[in-house]
């Protein structure tokens, strides 16, 4: 159920745009512009964002440890190291956000026509900013889980970690956003300017990635059921 609940979270956001791009209104016209810029580079960073937003606003990794709720002690006895089970939790939240990524990649350029190479960039760079997502939402969970609860949808919809971590995701996006701005104004030529955000956002993974798997092992002989 929770996996489904992460699922029909990344159709929003593309199956949104698609029916935005549809219906003619100012707004499409304005996104649509935007995307078909003659810059190709700010093309493809409008398929990153939207994929990225498409693959990390779902909840999956910042409810992982509490949707264990009153059974996380199984998580300390079973004969699996901390290590394995984080590395577990971090690709089942990479594999809804992969999904989410495809499916946002896909309907952006069949919607908008976009030259087909503009996709998979922009669906490389939000995985990605995803790597890093995924790993500090973990961390913010393993941090502070919500394990006394009574429904499954209760470590989900009512958590405070879902809530942070969105607002990270968002955070994030506006920076990278600025970030670039910043770039576009300074006269980089497209394939400097790409180079120079995903060089930004591998920098940001490796140290999330980094984070976790150091922090965790004291956060999680923290955690109390």
């Amino acid at each position: 159920m929770c996996l489904l609940n992460g699922m029909y979270s990344t159709l929003f956001i593309p199956v949104l745009l698609l029916v935005m791009t549809t219906t003619g209104q100012n707004e499409s016209a304005r996104l649509l512009g935007l995307l078909t810029s003659t810059n190709p580079a700010v093309a493809v960073l409008g398929v990153a964002a939207v994929c990225f937003l498409s693959g990390v606003m779902n909840g999956t990794a910042s409810s992982a440890v509490s949707r264990e709720g009153h059974s996380f002690w199984i998580s300390r006895v079973i004969p699996v190291p901390w290590r394995v089970q984080m590395t577990a939790k971090f690709l089942h939240a990479g594999a809804v956000a992969l999904l989410g990524t495809v499916v946002a990649a896909v309907m952006m350029a069949v919607a908008l026509g976009l030259p087909w190479w503009t996709a998979p960039a922009g669906a490389f760079m939000a995985l990605t900013a995803a790597v890093g997502c995924i790993s500090l939402a973990l961390l913010i969970d393993l941090a502070r889980p919500l394990l006394d609860w009574v429904s499954p949808q209760r470590a989900i919809k009512q958590n405070m970690n879902v809530f942070f971590s969105m607002l990270l995701d968002i955070g994030l996006a506006f920076l990278l956003g600025v970030f670039a701005a910043r770039l576009i104004r300074a006269g980089l030529s497209p394939l400097a300017l790409l180079l120079a955000m995903e060089g930004v956002l591998l920098v940001f993974a490796a140290a999330a990635v980094t984070a976790l798997y150091h922090l965790a092992p004291r956060l999680f002989n923290r955690v109390h059921t």
